[in-house]
């Protein structure tokens, strides 16, 4: 049977929602469980989980909060404090430490003759001065972990971005220094890469972190996955060409598990074009938080669609290869990109997602041609060797109910489908 799997904001389900889709990432989620089992004393081990955009950051953070509130023993020792996905009102050390008590504010239990931390966290607000307010916001959280006799389990996400925004250049020092010396805190974050202040050895992160990275879900995972958002099992063979299609990425994994199935030629084409319409924000987000001269490369591997080497790439894009290879080397890193076969000194490289490479394609489509390669495309990856036979008939059968241009696009479509490898 198939589950509620919500691809954006997993943040709305249940505790036991939660349970129920988790499926994936298991060996991360029990890496993570174990670290924080061994806080004790005075030492701390403060977590990150990196991994790009859709690979399910929030997913895996969201059931360790559920599982701290969930396992007897867990629930005893430590009480979970979830930041929102994006955290846009903080931009200083101390602002960070009054997100910090809304959160517990919002989330802690309510019992009579507790202290009323809402009406807490409105005096705080008035506070201007930033170290004064870091001090009392820490106050109050650790008031609290003593009243609880429990450490809180800070869940932020996005860390990277949150401490890039941040006009006050201390402000990760600080938190350092408090994460180090306060036993009642521990930090368990998530970043969509590596980042300046993680990685050199001057900056505040460094060697703060135990590092946890999610790569793509490999085709046991894909299979294990889809199987649990669309309640249906597919063949070992078609699970390999949606891994290729979706790269892994759990999100878009949940997004093409929505598509039709059993549909006729025009209502899978007319189902294309509303998956591509109704995720076309987060596709565009994806491109924009690109800088320019990588976007630029980034799409003209989409526009070739093929594995192509840096010389190919840098002649669609209009870049020196030099150039091109070096961007390319950063969209590797990012995990935007892969690389394919080719020698040592020839890689091919190819859109760790091919899912946008169809979006692009049928972005800048002018008249049907495009939109059929595009369907054509998405058909070969998502159905199985049979059922293509199977649509292919159904195709043929549809098209005799048709003249004119409608007939012309049917049999573009079939001359398309019946020249892929069979």
């Amino acid at each position: 049977m198939a589950v509620t799997a919500r691809k954006y904001n997993p943040g709305f389900l249940s505790v036991d929602e939660l349970v129920a889709i988790f499926c994936v990432r298991t060996a991360e989620y029990e890496s993570l469980i174990e670290a924080l089992r061994e806080c004790s004393g005075s030492a701390n081990t403060h977590q990150i989980v990196i991994g790009p955009r859709g690979s399910g950051k929030t997913s895996l953070l969201l059931r360790v909060a559920a599982e701290v509130i969930r396992d007897a023993d867990l629930a005893a020792r430590f009480f979970p404090i979830v930041f929102a996905e994006e955290s846009y009102e903080v931009s200083t050390a101390g602002e960070f430490w009054l997100e910090c008590v809304a959160r517990l504010a919002d989330q802690a239990p309510r019992r009579e003759g507790d202290v009323d931390l809402h009406r807490t966290f409105e005096g705080l607000r008035t506070i201007h001065d930033d170290r004064t307010l870091e001090d009392r916001c820490l106050g109050v959280l650790q008031d609290f972990a003593d009243r609880e006799e429990k450490r809180l389990v800070l869940i932020v996400e996005n860390l990277n971005m949150l401490f890039r925004d941040m006009g006050d250049d201390d402000a990760g020092w600080r938190l350092r220094k408090v994460l180090q010396t306060e036993p009642r805190i521990v930090l368990l974050a998530s970043a969509t890469s590596r980042f300046d202040q993680m990685d050199d050895p001057r900056e505040a992160f460094y060697e703060l972190f135990r590092v946890i990275r999610l790569h793509p879900l490999d085709t046991k995972g894909c299979a294990t996955l889809w199987q649990t958002v669309s309640g249906q099992a597919r063949a070992p063979q078609t699970i390999q060409a949606l891994r290729i299609l979706t790269g892994g990425s759990p999100r878009l994994l949940t997004i093409v598990a929505r598509f039709g199935a059993n549909l006729s030629f025009r209502e899978l084409m007319a189902d294309l074009l509303d998956l591509v319409d109704d995720h076309t924000e987060y596709f565009k987000s994806h491109l924009d938080a690109l800088p320019a001269q990588e976007r630029k490369v980034y799409l003209a591997l989409a526009d070739l669609w093929k594995p192509a080497n840096a010389r190919e790439i840098a002649d669609r894009a209009r870049l020196g290869t030099s150039k091109c290879s070096a961007q390319l080397a950063r969209l590797v890193e990012k995990g935007a990109v892969e690389v394919s076969g080719g020698s040592a000194r020839r890689k091919l490289y190819y859109l760790t997602e091919r899912l946008y490479n169809i979006y692009y394609l049928m972005r800048r489509a002018r008249g049907p041609a495009p939109l059929i390669d595009a369907l054509i495309r998405f058909m070969e990856a998502y159905y199985s060797t049979d059922e293509l036979r199977e649509l292919g008939a159904r195709m043929a059968r549809e098209a005799l109910g048709f003249d004119g241009g409608a007939l012309a696009i049917y049999r573009m479509a079939f001359e398309r489908l019946v020249g892929l490898p069979s």
